[in-house]
């Protein structure tokens, strides 16, 4: 499973950000802005969408093999970010019958290990229109939160890799849904142009007594605009 409910996570990488981020080394800056001079190298570009289609029921991935230096590792001299562009697709029908609960989650991984992580939780309006509300968090943007009245919509994302996400030579790409409360999600899709960048600027510092919310950073992904605004 990708992870707990919302209600009990708020997100799951809000923790992934705390413990990055307490990982760095001493004296790392408490800057949050994109890493726009600090030896920034694209490592990797998707060419092709990598799509999956929602199983029904449970979780299903779509995953491809890329290559990182053979001496990658996550810091502390080079960090990796994930710069993506995410299209979620819901089901049309996702609101029909009595159980008007739905939750259903999207995630982006390396090597197992989620960078992004995006909740969906459909709901009904007055007039019986579906109102989609999605959620994540980063560490560049923090937490958003947003609703959106499109059953069609992307998501830009970056976040920094999770430590055991980069390993040197081959790795493994993949994005995956999971369904936890109806069929929520119809599709999800990697866009091309997503890609895996290094840069010398570590994550943010963060005081580990600010949060309480999440587990540990390496958190299990589960069985699993071409960068517009993402990482200069």
């Amino acid at each position: 499973m990708l992870g707990p409910p919302i209600a009990r996570l708020r997100i799951t990488l809000v923790a992934a950000i705390l413990a990055l981020s307490v990982a760095t080394a001493p004296g790392c800056r408490s800057d949050t802005s994109p890493p726009r001079s600090h030896g920034l190298t694209e490592e990797f570009t998707l060419g092709a969408a990598l799509v999956v289609s929602a199983p029904d029921y449970g979780t299903a991935r779509t995953s491809l093999d890329f290559k990182l230096p053979d001496d990658a590792v996550q810091g502390p001299d080079y960090w990796y970010v994930l710069d993506a562009l995410i299209e979620i697709s819901v089901n049309p029908g996702v609101m029909s019958g009595r159980d008007a609960d739905r939750l259903g989650y999207v995630a982006v991984a390396t090597n197992g290990l989620a960078a992004a992580t995006i909740g969906i939780h459909p709901f009904s309006d007055e007039h019986g229109q579906t109102i989609v509300r999605w959620e994540t968090a980063e560490v560049f943007r923090g937490q958003i939160d947003a609703v959106t009245e499109s059953l069609r919509f992307t998501v830009p994302h970056r976040n920094y890799l999770q430590v055991r996400g980069v390993k040197g030579g081959d790795n493994r790409l993949s994005i995956a849904v999971e369904h936890l409360r109806g069929d929520v999600i119809e599709s999800a899709t990697l866009l091309p142009g997503s890609r895996i960048v290094r840069t010398t600027r570590p994550p943010v510092r963060l005081d580990p007594s600010a949060s309480s919310r999440g587990s540990s950073f390496d958190h299990e992904s589960g069985p699993g605009e071409p960068a517009s605004g993402g990482v200069p």
